[in-house]
């Protein structure tokens, strides 16, 4: 429904498999799963914005290699990778540099400061 999808906002299913969805509104949702009532609230599950930002209700899963859950307001993430040296957790800054990252074995590179159970750490880039 809607107009072409060519032409502006609309939808375009075709008989080969190919769907899609156009919303020119770059935050505006563009695909969402509702499990009842017709608003955002707590009824929807899942939705992609027209700048490809996604929000999963509860879990997002993908293949076998990266799980997130938040069970009960707990955020978690695991990550399966099959080398040691590939970074499975990465940050990056606005302007593209490592804020931190944390490779298959467990090491981890951060550019600030870490704090872990009330301490800091951090290194000095010039020692006195």
């Amino acid at each position: 429904s809607g107009t072409d999808w060519n032409s502006g906002d609309g939808v375009s299913a075709y008989k080969d498999g190919f769907f899609y969805i156009r919303n020119d509104s770059e935050t505006g949702v563009v695909f969402a799963i509702q499990n009842g009532g017709n608003g955002t609230g707590g009824h929807r599950k899942a939705s992609i914005t027209g700048d490809g930002e996604a929000t999963f209700g509860s879990s997002a899963n993908w293949g076998s290699m990266v799980n997130a859950t938040a069970p009960s307001n707990q955020h978690c993430l695991s990550v399966a990778v099959t080398s040691t040296t590939y970074r499975c957790i990465q940050a990056l800054t606005s302007g593209g540099t490592d804020a931190f990252f944390v490779t298959g074995d467990g090491d981890g590179t951060f550019a600030g400061t870490v704090t872990a159970d009330g301490y800091s750490f951090s290194s000095l880039s010039t020692l006195p």
